[in-house]
C-alpha cells in the first residue's frame, strides 16, 4: 500500500507511528504489523501493480507512482493477536 499524499497523508503518518493495526475484512479482524518497504525492487513491483490495476484511470495511476510517494510504500504482515 502507498499514500497518494506522500508523507503528508494522515493515515500514512498514523500507520508509521502505530505499526500494530487491525485489518477488517469480511467481518473478520486480522491483527497486522505495518512495515516500511525500502528495497527498490519491491517498490518497483508495487508501482507496476498500481499502473496495471488502475490502467483505466491513468491519472490516478500516475499519482501513485510519483517519486515523492514511493517512500510511503508499506507492507502488511500478520501479527499475533494481543
Amino acid at each position: 500500500m502507498r499514500s497518494v499524499r506522500g508523507t503528508r497523508g494522515r493515515w500514512y503518518r498514523e500507520a508509521s507511528a502505530y505499526p500494530q493495526a487491525v485489518l477488517h475484512s469480511g467481518g473478520r479482524q486480522l491483527p497486522v504489523r505495518i512495515e516500511t518497504v525500502s528495497d527498490a525492487a519491491t517498490i518497483a513491483r508495487v508501482s507496476e501493480a498500481f499502473l496495471h490495476k488502475y490502467a483505466q484511470w491513468p491519472n490516478d495511476a500516475r499519482a501513485m507512482v510519483r517519486d515523492e510517494v514511493l517512500v510511503t510504500t508499506l507492507r502488511l504482515r500478520p501479527a499475533k493477536a494481543p
